[in-house]
């Protein structure tokens, strides 16, 4: 009898640990794609402010977003004797919606660079189209996976949209929809 009462006992004990471990597993999931999606969110906030307005484009899909950058590693921007801002570099967002991943890529300009007639889109520096600067050749950083959705739109001359979704499998999606105003 007491074999029987201690059988259950044990049973019900190890009932309540595997479900105590499969919810705080879930929970750790979760946690991750939101805090994802608030990295996500901070690193988009720090280079669309300070970027170039007549620099920042996107293709007509969304899918990919670019910005002009004068950020130094210090986060500030730098002037040339004239007073012209001296711009950085490209920073690509690109949505791959066959891999799910958000991916950022660099195009860095020459020292000095500065644009006489104010700053221009990378497609129009370039003659070429987004989609070239976001090759697997080229130098890049994973952002996100599990990524269903991102959506760059811009709203205004200084108003960009972005819309991202997250969903790990199995889970609930987190989605990030922001509008940042562009200083520059």
């Amino acid at each position: 009898m007491s074999m029987g009462l201690l059988s259950v006992l044990l049973l019900v004990v190890t009932m309540l640990y595997l479900f105590g471990l499969r919810s705080s597993s879930q929970s750790y999931r979760q946690m991750e794609q939101l805090a994802t999606v608030q990295a996500v969110s901070s690193l988009l906030t720090g280079e669309l402010e300070p970027a170039a307005a007549k620099g920042t484009s996107t293709t007509p899909s969304g899918d990919i977003l670019s910005l002009l950058s004068g950020n130094s590693p210090q986060h500030l921007l730098e002037l040339d004797p004239a007073g012209h801002v001296v711009w950085q570099k490209y920073v690509l967002y690109a949505f791959n919606s066959a891999t799910r991943e958000l991916r950022r890529f660099e195009h860095i300009l020459p020292a000095g660079t500065t644009f006489s007639d104010g700053p221009v889109p990378l497609e129009t520096l370039s003659s070429q189209p987004l989609t070239d600067f976001v090759g697997s050749a080229q130098p890049n950083r994973l952002l996100a996976n599990h990524v269903l959705s991102f959506k760059a739109e811009k709203v205004s001359f200084r108003l960009m949209n972005v819309k991202l979704i997250v969903q790990q499998p199995g889970k609930p999606e987190q989605s990030l929809e922001c509008s940042w105003r562009i200083h520059n």
